[in-house]
């Protein structure tokens, strides 16, 4: 018997969301295109690592404020098939069973940022880790919860596309 036949999960269907618009070029070069070594021309038309994961998480928290399956789905398409999740190495379908139980026990979710983020990246490696504190409002039909979470992801850009390889974060108050 597959694996698969134990799940709890609903069958989810993956629908890949479009991607962001690049952020407008003010023609001017930043301090991270020019440590970046990239020329005004080439920053214009392709973002630095800094730029793309500021972008990538912009659109990351506006999607996880959507319906529980449509939520699913996009993690579907930008977590790595392994990840750190809390500090375990774990298989994508793992942590989406934890979100659907997230997404279920709070449908109603609602963050926003308390502080500016941290970005870090490692160019050779094509990854960048962002770590920050937003503030957050959760509901259900019985009870609510709210108050400031710090996070840490790390995303990959070797194939391309942003992809989650970690994922951590901690409620504080």
């Amino acid at each position: 018997m597959s694996p698969s036949a134990h799940s709890s999960l609903p069958p989810m269907t993956v629908v890949v969301p479009p991607r962001p618009e690049p952020l407008p070029s003010s023609g001017k070069v930043s301090a991270h295109s020019a440590e970046s070594g990239l020329s005004i021309a080439q920053s214009s038309t392709r973002p630095n690592l800094t730029d793309r994961v500021d972008v990538f998480m912009n659109s990351y928290w506006q999607s996880v404020e959507q319906s529980s399956d449509r939520v699913l789905s996009y993690l579907d398409s930008i977590y790595a098939p392994m990840l750190t999740y809390y500090g375990k190495l774990l298989p994508k379908r793992a942590v989406l069973r934890d979100k659907y139980y997230f997404l279920k026990h709070w449908p109603i979710r609602q963050t926003w940022q308390a502080e500016s983020p941290n970005i870090s990246c490692n160019k050779a490696r094509s990854e960048c880790e962002i770590t920050g504190v937003r503030k957050y409002k959760a509901m259900n039909a019985d009870r609510h919860a709210s108050g400031m979470v710090r996070y840490a992801y790390s995303i990959s850009f070797s194939d391309g596309s942003p992809q989650i390889v970690a994922e951590d974060s901690k409620a504080i108050h």
